[in-house]
């Protein structure tokens, strides 16, 4: 299976999970899929016994998901199309209580008065820029 992915910044490589929600402008719409499905797959494999799986988009073909190991990890597999306040608390929470380390997710660093630069980093490095912030 061929799973679209992206290098993080401490190297570790994910696959393109939420690339597929609303289209993709470098993946065809089977690649897409291919990466959604992996992504699910990777997360029922690396489960801890009991974890919660929370799927969260929109997606135009039906996935497999390996049920028999769902079933003896005793996963938690649950889809979601919208996140509620209490989700962004929930996340805001783990944030500050580190158990989501957000580091490796960040890219580069701007400062505002380089915009047009950040912007073009954006543009040149598209394959490995996940989140570049832009510092005032």
């Amino acid at each position: 299976m061929i799973n679209p992915t992206r290098t993080l910044s401490n190297g570790m490589e994910i696959p393109c999970i939420g690339m597929g929600t609303f289209g993709s402008d470098r993946f065809s719409p089977d690649q897409v899929s291919k990466a959604v499905e992996g992504a699910i797959d990777q997360a029922i494999n690396i489960g801890r016994k009991g974890s919660d799986i929370i799927v969260a988009g929109v997606y135009g073909d039906n996935t497999t998901v390996n049920m028999g190991l769902v079933q003896d990890k005793e996963l938690n597999l649950t889809g979601t199309l919208m996140y509620t306040k209490e989700n962004w608390l929930d996340a805001i929470r783990f944030v500050s209580e580190k158990k989501i380390l957000l580091e490796p997710l960040m890219s580069a660093y701007f400062p505002l008065a380089e915009l047009a630069e950040a912007f073009q980093y954006i543009e040149d490095n598209k394959d490995i820029a996940i989140k570049v912030l832009i510092k005032s």
